[in-house]
């Protein structure tokens, strides 16, 4: 939990203090601070697990049953893991887009490795797997540019149309 949160703090100093001077795209500084946080996160594992004796090469049979496991019993999880390694690479979405998915649509808030929160107009939080914004259709209103339109259909009053209630 500690490291953690520290990995959080060094990777909002890295978005807040480095990368906004030179990217001015928040879903690129986005995308680069939770990799960096995820890869700090790796790294302390395999530090702690050196200091304390562990031989990397020895878990390679158990990372092997580990990966069976995964593959049976956590198959949704994993599926989602790697489509949000997808959507933060590829960026067929980013934070800050005005997407429209099956469930509503809004503006994305966040991507995380497992699912990714969109906020609709009405200030409600939507949370979708990352598996299902890479298999379903997704309609991204910003993707090129920020210019979004609206369409208002407007009625036509005529003199000699008259309801009475």
């Amino acid at each position: 939990v500690l490291g953690d949160f520290r990995s959080k703090r060094l990777s909002n100093l890295l978005v807040s203090r480095i990368l906004s001077r030179y990217i001015k795209d928040p879903g690129i500084e986005a995308s680069i601070g939770t990799i960096f946080r995820y890869s700090l996160i790796v790294i302390g594992f395999i530090t702690i697990f050196q200091t304390v004796g562990f031989d990397l090469s020895t878990l390679s049979l158990l990372a092997g049953a580990l990966g069976v496991g995964i593959g049976f019993g956590l198959q949704s999880i994993v599926s989602n893991f790697v489509s949000g390694l997808i959507l933060l690479f590829e960026r067929p979405i980013k934070v800050g887009d005005w997407v429209v998915v099956s469930s509503g649509e809004g503006l994305v808030k966040k991507i995380s490795v497992r699912a990714t929160e969109i906020e609709t107009f009405d200030r409600t939080s939507i949370i979708i797997p990352n598996s299902e914004l890479i298999s379903s259709s997704v309609k991204n209103w910003t993707l090129k540019d920020r210019i979004g339109r609206l369409v208002i259909t407007v009625g036509v009053y005529r003199d000699d149309f008259k309801v009475v209630f």
